[in-house]
């Protein structure tokens, strides 16, 4: 048996049961006018932080006359959390009752 700190079977096996493919999704953030993140702490944690902040920025700047937007949900200040444009802080454990309440 090995550990593998960087293993992403988990996340191959939530993608193969949600949308029928095994492979590491891949998130095209450069491309999103709105993001709404629940706990998904990607600039610091999340497979590669670094491609994750670029996308993250061309997002967030100026493009074509507007500015993407970005809310983030968790309840604890990580750097993610510190870059949105407004962050929701429920109490640990509840995020699921506010993601249903959407």
């Amino acid at each position: 048996t090995v550990y593998e700190p960087f293993g992403y079977e988990a996340l191959r096996a939530a993608n193969r049961e949600v949308f029928g493919r095994d492979a590491v999704p891949h998130y095209a953030l450069s491309e999103a006018r709105y993001i709404l993140s629940f706990g998904a702490d990607f600039l610091e944690t999340w497979l590669s932080p670094v491609e994750q902040a670029r996308g993250f920025t061309e997002s967030h700047g100026f493009a074509e006359g507007e500015m993407g937007r970005y809310v983030h949900v968790e309840p604890r200040m990580s750097m993610t959390a510190m870059s949105a444009d407004e962050w929701l802080a429920p109490a640990p454990g509840t995020e699921a009752l506010l993601a249903l309440a959407l």
